[in-house]
């Protein structure tokens, strides 16, 4: 089966709407994502009604926790008070744009799914949603898990890993703020068969960059989130 793996959009809809036309010509089978649809981003609400209309399967990020009530900022790992003060900023921000039907969409996400006959498991991150696991982090929560693929966001950078026990752990990059040092939507796509993953591709797609930074000046998003879009 063609998998696609997308995750962190953070209300950038313009970035969702390329990736997923470019998931579309690929011939994925399914879409699944790793959580954080809202926050940073100038449209969250159009990003939550284009997982509900093209019923993408996702399970919660932190970001969207914290706007529902199930995270506290508090959990964050925080560079400095300045960053504390843009991310808080952000998700005051967004939950403004949101109605009660979007907050209850987010409500009823999983923090996890399991897929490909339950030898897969989706999350946000490990060991849980608001941590950025090294190597051996993610090394020791494999090691005596059940499954044999692990998929996770929140880092915003591509990565793989292969464990001597065969198993195998992917970091997904971010389709909307992204940090693996060019500003276009990433997502990867794998094949999987009988709990064997024989390709897998990181996939990056261009848009209109210039439109979603006007949008954050002029919907009064926090105006961090420009850097992370513009530093190529």
């Amino acid at each position: 089966m063609r998998i696609a793996f997308m995750s962190d959009i953070h209300g950038n809809i313009l970035a969702l709407e390329a990736a997923y036309r470019s998931i579309k010509q690929k011939g994925a089978e399914k879409i699944y994502c790793a959580g954080d649809l809202v926050s940073f981003g100038p449209r969250p609400a159009e990003v939550v009604d284009f997982f509900i209309n093209h019923d993408i399967e996702t399970v919660l990020g932190n970001h969207d926790a914290t706007i529902i009530g199930k995270e506290n900022i508090d959990s964050y790992i925080f560079k400095n008070d300045e960053e504390r003060s843009y991310i808080t900023d952000s998700i005051q921000r967004t939950s403004k744009d949101l109605t009660q039907s979007h907050f209850d969409y987010l409500n009823a996400l999983p923090e996890k799914i399991e897929a490909s006959d339950r030898s897969l498991l989706l999350v946000h991150s490990v060991p849980d949603m608001c941590s950025y696991p090294d190597e051996k982090i993610i090394s020791e929560y494999m090691k005596d898990s059940k499954y044999r693929f692990l998929f996770f966001g929140h880092s915003h950078t591509p990565r793989l890993y292969a464990m001597d026990n065969k198993k195998i752990a992917v970091s997904i990059p971010s389709i909307g703020k992204p940090k693996h040092g060019d500003p276009f939507a990433g997502y990867c796509i794998v094949e999987i068969e009988n709990e064997h993953l024989y390709d897998l591709q990181f996939t990056f797609c261009e848009y209109d960059i210039d439109v979603v930074c006007r949008e954050i000046t002029q919907r009064g998003f926090p105006q961090q989130t420009l850097k992370f879009l513009k530093y190529n």
